[in-house]
């Protein structure tokens, strides 16, 4: 069986990443494999650069593909790092990535720190979208009612939908993440949204698709991580 393990927001959980690239490979063994990060893996948790990192460097075992979505975390910082209004930025988190790329307090912005500006560019280079056989993989959701040509890239990454939304894109389940809640995964028959709040309550979901089989996944594993202390205070919208 092939298959496809998808999770949501990291938000700068390079300890959770890490726990859950352990698991996947260690469940998968020898076979291929797919990997899907649905965007927002910067902002608010203490290591987005470490994540982006890991990121670019790929997968370690030759029988992986890695799918990284772009977020509105990410278009977030791309926008703010090219057109300016760094409040808007800080005030969703993006102080925390900001740190860790070496700024304190009181640094100039530009020019760009370490890897940033090369970070910043891959970053928006990212897919917004990933369509396989079965199931069709995004940061916020699709348009059901517009073709693929016409889906609006802004709402991809940023439209939110209730708890219980559930619709189809082209005849394919839905992936998603960007709405964040601590019991999920949330399972509808059409829509898995595989955000679970994970850079605050330290636990992410790991959806796992069957490739060869359509609708939603056939199993749930969990990368558990502590909370961090310093985030349980932060607001979390």
């Amino acid at each position: 069986m092939s298959k496809t393990y998808a999770i949501g927001d990291l938000h700068g959980r390079l300890d959770i990443l890490e726990e859950v690239l352990r698991i996947i490979e260690e469940d998968a063994g020898s076979e291929p494999a797919t990997f899907v990060c649905c965007g927002d893996f910067i902002d608010r948790g203490p290591d987005g650069a470490g994540i982006i990192a890991r990121f670019r460097a790929g997968p370690t075992l030759p029988n992986w593909s890695w799918v990284i979505l772009k977020g509105n975390h990410e278009d977030i910082m791309y926008q703010v790092l090219t057109r300016g209004n760094l409040a808007w930025w800080i005030g969703n988190g993006g102080h925390s990535t900001l740190m860790s790329y070496g700024y304190k307090s009181g640094d100039e912005l530009f020019p760009l720190k370490g890897t940033l500006e090369e970070d910043l560019k891959w970053a928006n280079s990212l897919p917004i979208y990933d369509l396989n056989t079965h199931r069709a993989f995004v940061h916020a959701g699709f348009n059901p009612q517009a073709s693929l040509e016409d889906q609006n890239p802004q709402e991809m990454m940023w439209q939110r939908g209730p708890r219980e939304e559930n619709y189809q894109f082209l005849g394919r389940h839905i992936v998603h993440g960007h709405e964040q809640y601590e019991d999920g995964p949330i399972l509808n028959s059409d829509v898995t949204n595989v955000d679970t709040f994970a850079w605050l309550y330290g636990r992410q979901a790991i959806a796992i698709f069957d490739d060869e089989v359509a609708g939603g996944p056939v199993q749930v594993l969990w990368a558990e991580c502590e909370p961090d202390p310093v985030l349980a205070q932060i607001c979390p919208d």
